[in-house]
């Protein structure tokens, strides 16, 4: 008796913190800011689903959050001019300095180049 009695006031006393604690303004809702957000659209999501505007997202009261952020995804980047062929001159690569004998070492994708032909000790030479 002493056991059901015990295991009643656990769950009346659950049962009251919960729903007091249900009741309390912003308990479950999370503070957010426009920082809080990679794009303007992300925020004005927020913003739709609670229009009260709690968080301060439309801080001019237009119905637009967090103006100050950019559109969707990633900025485009900067298109890095092409190289201009006649910077690099008419000389082989292999003739723009170092040792004009030899040895070098093998190509990335296997072989010896063809002004160092001959490959012995896994070094190409003349």
């Amino acid at each position: 008796m002493l056991l059901a009695l015990a295991v009643m006031l656990l769950a009346a006393g659950t049962f009251a913190a919960r729903v007091g604690w249900e009741h309390v303004p912003g308990a479950f809702a999370q503070e957010l800011d426009c920082s809080n957000f990679i794009t303007q659209e992300e925020a004005q999501a927020a913003y739709d689903a609670d229009p009260s505007d709690p968080s301060g997202l439309d801080a001019d009261f237009d119905g637009i959050a967090c103006e100050e952020l950019s559109g969707g995804g990633l900025p485009a980047p900067t298109p890095s001019p092409s190289p201009d062929p006649s910077q690099y001159g008419t000389t082989a690569l292999f003739e723009s300095g170092g040792p004009g004998d030899g040895p070098v070492p093998p190509m990335p994708s296997g072989g010896c180049p063809e002004e160092f032909p001959v490959e012995r000790g896994g070094s190409c030479w003349p």
